[in-house]
C-alpha cells in the first residue's frame, strides 16, 4: 500500500502532537533538576524585625534561627515545600526584676534537634525568595521563684540543613551560629 500525501501529513502531525508534550515535560524535569539554593543566610535572631525582603514564615523569634534563601529554576508558580533542621542548645535561667541572674540551680542548658517547615510559590520567572524562622528549644521543667522570670540566656545552632523537599535539593552548614543575651 502506497501512502497518500494526506496520510503522511496526518502521521507527521500525530508525531508532533505526541512528541511535543514529551519534549516539554523533559524540559520541565531538567528545569527542576537544575534548580539550586542560593544566597543562603543563617543568623540567630534577637527578636527584632528582619531587614531582608523575603516571603517569610514565622516572625523572628528571640533566640530563634532565621534562614533566608533564593532558589532559581523552579518554573512559573511552582509550589515548593522546604524544611530547616538543626542541632541546637539553649540555656535558660531565672532573673530578678532588676535583671540579676540567680544561681539557685540556674542556669540550665537543653540540647536537641529543632526544625521548621514552610511552603512557598515561585514567581513568573521560576524564582523564589524565602525566609524560615525556627524556634529555639524550650525550657523544660525549670521554674523560677516568685519575683523572678525565666529568660533565654544563650543559644547555639549547628549542622543546619535547608532542604527543598519537593525537588530533593539541599544545602548544609556546620556552624556554629550562636548568640548570648
Amino acid at each position: 500500500m502506497v501512502a497518500t500525501p494526506s496520510f503522511e501529513v496526518a502521521i507527521r502531525r500525530l508525531k508532533i502532537r505526541v512528541a511535543f508534550p514529551l519534549i516539554a515535560a523533559g524540559i520541565a524535569v531538567v528545569a527542576h533538576a537544575a534548580s539550586s539554593l542560593q544566597n543562603v543566610t543563617i543568623r540567630v535572631t534577637d527578636g527584632s524585625p528582619p531587614t531582608a525582603a523575603a516571603t517569610t514564615t514565622g516572625t523572628p523569634l528571640h533566640g530563634g534561627l532565621r534562614v533566608t534563601f533564593k532558589q532559581a529554576g523552579l518554573g512559573n508558580g511552582i509550589r515548593t515545600d522546604y524544611l530547616v533542621t538543626a542541632d541546637a542548645s539553649a540555656t535558660y535561667g531565672c532573673v530578678s526584676a532588676d535583671g540579676d541572674l540567680h544561681k539557685a540551680g540556674n542556669p540550665r542548658t537543653w540540647t536537641g534537634p529543632v526544625s521548621a517547615a514552610a511552603t512557598f510559590r515561585s514567581d513568573r520567572g521560576g524564582n523564589l525568595t524565602g525566609a524560615i524562622a525556627v524556634a529555639p528549644l524550650p525550657a523544660e521543667s525549670l521554674s523560677c521563684a516568685p519575683g523572678q522570670k525565666l529568660v533565654l540566656l544563650a543559644v547555639t545552632y549547628s549542622n543546619v540543613v535547608l532542604t527543598d523537599v519537593s525537588n530533593g535539593v539541599l544545602a548544609g552548614f556546620r556552624g556554629p551560629y550562636a548568640l548570648s543575651f
